[in-house]
């Protein structure tokens, strides 16, 4: 299986099945992400606060919210916001690396570890300098202890590359 799934275990109830109904019709949205492309993903500020922290802050205002997520592409943006409203399906494992940054950013756990634990079935030689990276940025020792291995035993090309050494503590 190459495809990420992920499901939200706190969206299990018919409110959130409403919700997502609303959403697919663009019904009452009330916060706008503005993603890297200059693309919008629209959704409701209370289903997206029930699952990152961060948009708390969001609640008290009357008015549509507007967000800058501009380091992140919209398809990752949109991943995101489908994880708030239930699950993700059929997400590449290139976008599963940078999911796993933005919910790192949204302060979400459960979406984090659920990308750590995708990318840690995934890790290859194509992929470890990226991976090794984004564990040394966010200190995820669990992808670290996986990366070290592939690492190891390709040092001689990570031993020259400055990438490499850049993005390591």
């Amino acid at each position: 299986m190459n495809n990420l799934e992920i499901t939200n275990p706190d969206t299990n109830s018919e409110c959130f099945s409403r919700f997502r109904g609303m959403r697919v019709r663009r019904e009452r949205l009330d916060i706008f992400i503005n993603t890297k492309e200059g693309k919008e993903v629209g959704a409701h500020l209370i289903v997206l606060s029930a699952s990152f922290p961060v948009f708390e802050k969001h609640l008290s205002d009357n008015d549509v919210v507007h967000v800058q997520l501009s380091r992140f592409p919209h398809e990752v943006v949109n991943a995101a916001v489908e994880y708030a409203y239930g699950g993700i399906e059929n997400m590449s494992p290139e976008v599963a690396l940078r999911l796993y940054l933005l919910a790192h950013n949204l302060q979400n756990k459960a979406l984090v570890d659920g990308c750590t634990k995708f990318l840690c079935a995934r890790i290859e030689e194509t992929n470890v300098s990226e991976v090794w990276s984004v564990a040394n940025a966010t200190e995820n020792e669990v992808l670290i202890g996986v990366c070290a291995p592939l690492v190891a035993m390709n040092w001689n090309m990570f031993r020259t590359s400055r990438h490499f050494h850049m993005n390591t503590e």
